[in-house]
């Protein structure tokens, strides 16, 4: 109901408002949930050229095995200010074509940063024994039903093998566990790509669209799944969580594309089912 969605609004308000009192006044310090978690002395937020500095000292000075997990975010939102302009020119008019040609910028600066770090490892003797994984969690828009990148540089295997059926990040763990000969645990979902028994062309893919909720749908200041999709082989279908909407479509350029007429069918079932279990 309207009083629902109000009272919750106030109450999120009302709590951020008292833990902040309560901090300025020296009561109780506002809890820091990512130092709790990582044991890090401060959660910073900075640039990527920032990052890459961090990450240039930690593959220097750390002693093997090492792990490290490089979250680039100036290609993720919304004029990329970060990125030097190669295919696009400062200007007040930004439409469509010089959001394009940024987001260009963007990527071809996130390129360079990749570049820079494989010369490191391979200055430092590191790149034969080292594992790399470059990925995205989605495609420009935030959408969830369209190809992304996913490369893995395996030490010692360097045949270019490319796997043409659709894959997912939770396949990620299951394959770097295969490469290093580790047993993977029971709770960890996914797949070896090394195996191509197991990589069948119609595994199907879920995801969960997350975002701000605004307008009449609101309720309240929180994070919320607006949606969930599947991918099935190049069939793709989304389902809103408010209401019976549903689009659906094929993705395009798709390296192993099936010709299964019943395929919107199946994915639709699959994906109901998906989240009834869930």
């Amino acid at each position: 109901s309207v009083y629902d969605r109000v009272r919750r609004f106030y109450d999120e308000v009302v709590d951020r408002l008292v833990v902040r009192a309560m901090h300025l006044a020296g009561v109780r310090p506002i809890e820091d949930t990512y130092r709790f978690l990582s044991g890090a002395s401060s959660n910073a937020s900075f640039s990527d050229r920032t990052r890459m500095k961090l990450a240039r000292d930690f593959i220097i000075a750390r002693r093997e095995p090492w792990f490290l997990h490089l979250h680039l975010v100036d290609t993720h939102c919304c004029d990329w200010g970060f990125a030097p302009y190669r295919f696009s020119k400062p200007t007040i008019v930004q439409d469509r074509q010089w959001r394009a040609d940024r987001a260009d910028d963007a990527l071809w600066q996130v390129d360079r940063y990749i570049g820079e770090l494989l010369e490191l490892l391979r200055e430092t003797e590191q790149l034969e024994r080292t594992i790399v994984v470059v990925f995205s969690d989605h495609s420009m828009g935030w959408s969830t039903v369209e190809r992304i990148p996913l490369l893995i540089s395996i030490p010692g295997q360097d045949d270019g093998r490319r796997v043409k059926t659709n894959v997912a990040l939770l396949d990620v763990g299951p394959t770097i566990l295969d490469i290093l000969k580790l047993d993977r645990p029971n709770w960890m979902e996914g797949r070896t790509l090394l195996d191509p028994s197991g990589l069948e062309p119609d595994h199907p893919i879920y995801a969960l669209w997350d975002s701000w909720q605004s307008g009449a749908d609101a309720l309240g200041p929180a994070h919320g799944p607006r949606s969930a999709s599947i991918v099935l082989c190049n069939q793709w279908v989304e389902l809103t969580l408010q209401g019976a909407a549903r689009r659906d479509g094929l993705v395009e350029s798709h390296t192993n594309p099936c010709s299964d007429a019943s395929l919107e069918q199946r994915a639709r079932a699959l994906l109901t089912h998906h989240l009834a279990a869930n």
